[in-house]
């Protein structure tokens, strides 16, 4: 078993919570991951319409980085670069530098979908990268 440096013992790897506690996966399981799904079917896609929020999805997408101040990421559509779903991060970005082998290359990624940013100008849906599954040629 591989530990984490925490001073309580943390295995590495997925963590799936449920209603009553924390429970600790090796593996996400198939039948979870929802295949079919563009970046753009996932960005337009209005809350009222259907909830996408904690659904995992296996999507084909351009792993993209801002160079701001406080970088974010980013999974623009492989079709349409004007699309893209913003990547949620609390940590300015920092907890997506793994992303960072591919960054401008075209993957399939696992991705969850965290919340809907509501905002009067703009709203988005915002994803949370869990795997990239490869890259495509």
């Amino acid at each position: 078993m591989n530990f984490t440096g925490q001073t309580a013992p943390y295995l590495v790897g997925y963590w799936i919570a449920d209603t009553s506690d924390s429970i600790y996966v090796y593996a996400v399981p198939n039948d979870a991951i929802l295949s079919g799904k563009t970046i753009e079917e996932i960005v337009s896609t209005k809350p009222a319409d259907n909830h996408l929020s904690s659904l995992l999805y296996r999507v084909s997408a351009k792993v993209c980085k801002s160079e701001e101040t406080y970088p974010s990421y980013s999974l623009q559509d492989v079709n349409d670069n004007d699309l893209a779903l913003p990547l949620y991060s609390q940590n300015s970005g920092a907890d997506y530098s793994w992303l960072d082998s591919y960054l401008n290359k075209n993957v399939n990624i696992l991705v969850g979908i965290q919340n809907h940013n509501l905002k009067a100008a703009v709203s988005n849906w915002r994803g949370i990268p869990i795997q990239v599954i490869g890259e495509i040629s």
